[in-house]
């Protein structure tokens, strides 16, 4: 397990043209303000908080320190990267901008399954599906991710194959699979405020 006292930090990954969903799914209006907001928020027991922005100019106010992809246009694996480049902790729970209900509790549940041997505890649902956008990293992966984006790999899910990794059921997480929901659609954010409302689940 991850020693008690190893302080973690927080990134949320704010990249992506959202396509699919049509506008900014980091500034989708939720929980009083948006989806960037709701998960600084969730996130405030982190000992930093990053916001990886990929190669956007302007930056919304916010407690967070925004950092640049040192590999642009190269997608999430390049976001995790450069937020664990910046990282002053030993340890960074990497969430993405679509996952509104991912917190700090999920971190701490995380480092609790991370082995001495591991560079991540990746939390993996019930149809075996890793989530590794939603995952706890140790911040010496960072040149090891540098090197794989620099030579070409872009996929963060091969990425996991290059390093020891531990993989932690949904289950284990303080709202089990719902922490894990993540909205790429117009319908599935209508689908996500119909089934939780307007404010976050306490």
């Amino acid at each position: 397990m991850a020693r008690a006292r190893e302080a973690i930090s927080a990134a949320i990954l704010w990249g992506g043209g959202s396509r699919r969903m049509g506008r900014d799914k980091g500034l989708l209006p939720w929980g009083g303000g948006t989806f960037l907001t709701t998960l600084a928020a969730n996130l405030s027991g982190a000992e930093t908080l990053l916001l990886a922005a990929g190669d956007r100019r302007e930056i919304p106010p916010g407690p967070w320190r925004a950092v640049a992809d040192q590999f642009p246009g190269c997608g999430p694996l390049a976001g995790l990267q450069a937020a664990l480049a910046a990282c002053p902790a030993p340890l960074l729970f990497a969430v993405a901008c679509d996952m509104p209900l991912a917190g700090f509790d999920a971190a701490r549940a995380l480092a609790g399954h991370l082995t001495a041997g591991s560079l991540a505890a990746v939390p993996v649902d019930a149809a075996g599906r890793r989530h590794p956008l939603c995952a706890l990293y140790r911040r010496e992966l960072a040149p090891l991710l540098a090197d794989l984006l620099q030579a070409g790999e872009r996929r963060v899910t091969a990425a996991l194959e290059r390093f020891p990794a531990d993989f932690v059921p949904a289950s284990a997480l303080p709202r089990g699979e719902d922490t894990l929901l993540n909205l790429n659609t117009p319908e599935a954010y209508e689908a996500f405020c119909r089934r939780f409302g307007p404010e976050p689940p306490k």
